[in-house]
């Protein structure tokens, strides 16, 4: 092995004195980083390319992440989630795998739905599950007024 070149020593906040570093040590690090990111690349590609493969359940999820400036032009003016996931709705329509494969068949009426509770209502409302609370809320954009709204539909 070839011998090290000298440490130098450094001033450090946080050993109260000096700490040696190795000129190589900087060289290493920056090339396991390198490597790192060559790797890491690849997986991180599909999330830096939204509108190739991007559905709309991809959109809303790129949306909750605060991320709409990487969805496109469509994207421009929107400055919270809940805009975002309504442009999520106009840009990348929902699509039903069944029937886009399928062939039309008779539709069999939905079952009826359990009741909800209050607090069922409230918990939907926080989660921004407005459109799943049905025509009543669907234009509803905040939680504060979607909770009001469920002391209506759904008293305690």
């Amino acid at each position: 092995f070839g011998s090290s070149p000298p440490l130098e020593a450094h001033p450090s906040p946080f050993f109260g004195g000096k700490v040696r570093y190795s000129p190589t040590m900087f060289s290493s690090a920056a090339t396991v980083t390198f490597a790192l990111l060559l790797v890491g690349g690849s997986a991180s590609q599909s999330f830096l390319q939204p509108a190739a493969k991007m559905d709309n359940h991809d959109c809303k999820v790129v949306c909750q992440r605060f991320g709409w400036t990487m969805l496109g032009a469509d994207f421009t003016g929107v400055s919270d989630p809940t805009s975002c996931v309504k442009q999520c709705d106009k840009s990348f329509p929902e699509v039903s795998l069944i029937a886009a494969s399928a062939p039309a068949k008779a539709v069999q009426a939905p079952a009826a739905k359990p009741a909800m509770t209050n607090m069922q209502c409230k918990v939907t409302c926080q989660r921004f599950g407005m459109k799943m609370l049905g025509p009543e809320f669907a234009d509803i954009d905040t939680p504060q007024v979607c909770v009001k709204k469920c002391d209506e539909v759904y008293p305690a």
